[in-house]
């Protein structure tokens, strides 16, 4: 694909993008449920564009905040459920921490408090190890009972503050004295790097490591408008196109099986609303459409199975036969109103989603369509990159302050 087609697409796609934001917008708030069963594709891309990422992690310095919780306790001596019960109490004692900073933006449990269910030492314990940092290749519950056998053998306290328990990385900038009774997103210079140095040599090839090697802070919708988009290395590049030609064309489905749950309920306002995103989705399609057309998908399956080996027959049946509807009618120039009252597609979406749910199939099912709320995966997948531009502006915040002094 020609560079000027791209850049060309760009700009055409942030109008039609903005388009389909205004009609969406109108829905209210927009969900990432997995409708259509493509969760295991668009995760397999998320993983490989932003390791150690998820689509709850909230600011970058919880990726400090967890090894330092943990160690202390380590050097206290605490095992099994007596490090259950610290970490829980320590990690609800830096959400005071925060809020007494007047820290809001990305506070984990900060309206919960005292009986917040998911702890952010639950929420980033596979990305701590996806970037090197956790050392410990268990579960939570696991390192607790770990614990128990590691102070037994005689490492129960580690009295200087610059050794590090082997269950975590060994350069971990040292906790602050204050930690977790007052605490600041605000990494600092010595952390940053620190972060970069860990995604260097655990994530290099990806899309985060890229950006955080380029300095790329800025924050486009989604990572294929990136300014930096054509100095990516060519495999990369790669990628990001594979991911950007799924995510444009399943976002076409999703609007389609929300546009036919309205139609079903008898809902002509929403059936408009939706009709008129599936028109603006359409339409970016169409500009699309000769790359999409030429679009290499033996190396998107390749692309995909590489980093997810599960995925099932059903699933790349499905995503494959909606990509080759949905380009044989962009080369016939079919308009998105002949989408929307094609019985073909109506029953290509119903199939598939009885394959995934049986009974509980909100269109072939009126009792379970009745408990629809009017927006269902509706988003478009971005890949977890509303997460890893906060995560990344993070990181590189303390660099660009130390090199605009």
């Amino acid at each position: 694909m020609a560079l000027e087609s791209t850049l060309s697409w760009m700009d055409y796609s942030r109008r039609e993008r903005r388009r389909v934001m205004d009609v969406m917008s109108l829905l209210g708030e927009q969900d990432a449920v997995d409708e259509l069963g493509i969760g295991t594709v668009r995760d397999a891309f998320s993983d490989l564009l932003f390791p150690g990422i998820s689509t709850i992690q909230t600011r970058a310095r919880y990726f400090l905040f967890i090894p330092w919780t943990y160690i202390r306790l380590e050097q206290r001596g605490v095992g099994d459920d007596g490090a259950r019960v610290a970490a829980r109490k320590r990690e609800i004692s830096l959400i005071n921490g925060l809020a007494r900073q007047d820290e809001a933006d990305g506070v984990i449990g900060i309206e919960a408090r005292n009986n917040l269910k998911r702890l952010p030492s639950e929420i980033y314990w596979q990305g701590l190890s996806a970037w090197g940092i956790r050392l410990f290749t268990g579960s939570r519950g696991q390192y607790h009972q770990h614990l128990d056998r590691h102070h037994r053998d005689g490492q129960s306290r580690v009295t200087d503050e610059h050794l590090r328990a082997p269950n975590w990385h060994q350069g971990l900038p040292d906790r602050p004295s204050h930690f977790p009774y007052r605490a600041s997103f605000d990494l600092t210079t010595e952390e940053s790097r620190y972060l970069m140095n860990r995604i260097s040599e655990t994530c290099t090839g990806s899309l985060l490591w890229f950006l955080l090697m380029e300095r790329g802070s800025d924050a486009p919708d989604y990572p294929w408008e990136h300014p930096l988009l054509t100095e990516m290395p060519p495999a990369l590049w790669t990628q990001l196109m594979h991911a950007r030609n799924f995510s444009t064309i399943m976002h076409g489905a999703m609007l389609l099986y929300n546009f036919y749950l309205a139609q079903d309920n008898d809902d002509g306002e929403l059936m408009s609303r939706y009709a008129a995103g599936v028109k603006a989705s359409w339409s970016e399609l169409i500009n699309l459409g000769p790359e999409v057309m030429s679009w290499d998908r033996k190396d998107f399956w390749r692309t995909v199975f590489a980093q997810n080996r599960r995925i099932t027959h059903p699933t790349r049946s499905f995503v494959d036969t909606w990509i080759d509807l949905a380009c044989r009618w962009v080369d016939r120039g079919v308009g998105h109103m002949d989408l929307v009252e094609s019985d073909t597609v109506r029953n290509l979406l119903a199939h598939r989603e009885w394959q995934i749910k049986r009974k509980r199939a909100r269109l072939s099912n009126q009792r379970a369509r009745e408990r629809w709320g009017g927006a269902s995966g509706t988003s478009r997948l971005d890949f977890r990159w509303r997460v890893a531009r906060t995560i990344l502006r993070d990181i590189l915040q303390p660099l660009e302050e130390e090199a605009d002094a």
